[in-house]
């Protein structure tokens, strides 16, 4: 007789942690899915000013590398990591100019095929500078256009 309750009684526990592999939702086809980072690049030029930018994203969080030459001003290079907020990317970019490290706050705004870089007055908040009130920024200094990646 305790042998059939011992059994029972284990039987009873297995099967309450079993889990049936064909009814899952979490499969690795939807974990990859979940998981797997869009690419798109983006560029500006004209004259001798150039800006571009490789962007990550995965589902609002968005990551990447970002580089700016302008005529007659410091080029900088660096990466930045935010989200999108509706569609506006917001980002802290740290990055490199002439050997000083620092971070700031960017802003673009998606519009098709195309980030527009958003603008407006900044202060410095722990170390680095970021905008001073999201809903007065304005869209329109530069606008990066999709490009083909480049490939380093």
């Amino acid at each position: 007789m305790m042998r059939i309750i011992l059994y029972t009684s284990v039987s009873i526990l297995c099967a309450c942690n079993y889990t049936d592999k064909k009814t899952s939702t979490d499969t690795p086809a939807r974990n990859a899915a979940k998981n797997k980072l869009d690419k798109s690049c983006y560029a500006y030029q004209e004259g001798r000013d150039t800006v571009y930018m490789q962007l990550d994203t995965d589902g609002k969080n968005a990551k990447g590398e970002l580089s700016y030459s302008l005529f007659e001003k410091d080029s900088n290079k660096g990466t930045f990591n935010g989200e999108f907020i509706g569609d506006t990317l917001i980002a802290d970019y740290s990055f490199e100019s002439e050997g000083t490290r620092s971070i700031r706050q960017v802003a673009f705004l998606r519009e098709g095929e195309r980030l527009v870089e958003g603008y407006g007055e900044s202060i410095e908040q722990n170390g680095r500078m970021v905008f001073k009130n999201l809903q007065d920024l304005r869209f329109g200094s530069l606008m990066l256009t999709k490009v083909e990646c480049i490939t380093h």
